[in-house]
């Protein structure tokens, strides 16, 4: 009895430390060159040891600059030579398994992610125009300057959904979704770091060659993001406004209709902050060019319209979660009653089949008039 009661209170213990530090997602274990780590308004130097919470921003600077973290669930994540990358936070906690989404707003990826046993378990890398979903791979992934994005397979498979359509991506092949393209283009790769930077410098030519033009695809590529947003915030306020009640299985349910809305802000959020990065560069570099300077003004407003909606839904999901966590408190506590009620009713029966076992001509202490 004493061993299942220590054992008891040791999954309670273990599962409050995880519950303390479940805004960890991993920890650094390399870094190389310049690289800073912005987390709840603070800039620090990336350095060995240090965790990495979701919220944060890595940030890498010049050429040769490398950070590579280590996640929880035993995967490896390298950020590459000038990348900016976002570990989103996660509003509605994933109780079925772990969650990392990152979001790539600039730069290139590098991902060896383990099998992932658990079937609530997520791994997602989002862009500005794209989301890729693994299981279990070896892959890179890419945000050139004007907004699209490519996908590199070395291992496993990976799932990429854009604009263009959905397509499984296998080992040794690559998809690439161009901003404004209708169909997502697939083909061989070489699975090397080299066959992304020749990909980056490709985009950049296409910038050079017209930044009006890629100006006016991000517009273009704001615009539906913008309406995306809207909708998302009118449905996540109503999700929000649900009593989360029922059985377990009615509860899991509206846990993973909240977790498919956040996976909705990742992507608006990887949308807006990347595009805004990557609109801001090209007006720096082409600061004389005033048709340049006029679309960034666009893109600037739709951003902060596009924040506005996001930060709703983010407070929306919030309420739910809260919910979310009530209700699942509820069925816990409704559980530990019903184990109570069982043990009580064990203890006496046993009592009882000690009595009537008992010999009654014998004097027993139990049944003294005191």
């Amino acid at each position: 009895m004493k061993t299942m009661l220590f054992i008891k209170y040791a999954v309670v213990y273990l599962f409050c430390t995880a519950c303390i530090f479940a805004q960890v997602i991993g920890k650094v274990t390399s870094v190389s060159g310049n690289a800073v780590i912005e987390d709840k308004g603070k800039s620090q130097r990336a350095s060995v040891g240090t965790l990495v919470n979701e919220g944060a921003r890595i940030v890498t600077k010049g050429a040769g600059s490398r950070v590579v973290f280590a996640t929880a669930g035993g995967g490896t994540v390298q950020v590459g030579a000038d990348t900016a990358l976002i570990v989103n936070k996660n509003t509605v906690k994933n109780r079925e398994g772990d969650s990392v989404n990152l979001s790539l707003q600039k730069g290139a990826l590098s991902c060896k992610i383990q099998k992932l046993t658990s079937s609530g378990s997520q791994f997602q890398v989002f862009t500005p125009n794209s989301v890729a979903g693994v299981r279990g791979t070896d892959f890179l992934v890419a945000t050139g300057p004007d907004g699209s994005s490519t996908v590199n397979v070395n291992g496993g498979k990976v799932n990429v959904q854009s604009d263009g359509g959905t397509v499984d991506v296998g080992a040794n092949q690559k998809a690439e979704a161009v901003l404004g393209a209708s169909q997502i283009a697939q083909g061989a790769s070489t699975g090397g770091e080299a066959d992304v930077e020749k990909w980056l410098a490709e985009r950049a030519k296409a910038v050079e060659s017209d930044p009006a033009g890629t100006m006016d695809k991000m517009t273009a590529h704001l615009a539906k993001v913008e309406n995306t947003a809207k909708q998302l915030a009118e449905k996540s306020d109503g999700e929000a406004k649900k009593d989360v009640s029922g059985d377990k299985d009615a509860v899991k349910k509206q846990q993973a209709e909240g977790m498919a809305l956040m996976q909705e802000l990742n992507r608006t959020s990887a949308a807006s902050s990347g595009i805004m990065e990557n609109a801001a560069r090209i007006a720096e570099q082409y600061a004389k060019n005033a048709d340049v300077k006029t679309k960034l003004n666009a893109i600037q407003r739709m951003n902060k319209s596009i924040d506005g909606f996001n930060n709703r839904v983010d407070a929306a999901l919030g309420r739910l979660d809260a919910k979310l966590a009530a209700a699942y408190k509820r069925i816990d506590d409704s559980w530990k009653e019903g184990e109570d009620k069982i043990n009580s009713l064990f203890n006496d029966t046993k009592q009882m089949k000690d009595f009537k076992n008992m010999d009654m001509d014998k004097e027993d202490d139990r049944f003294k008039i005191k």
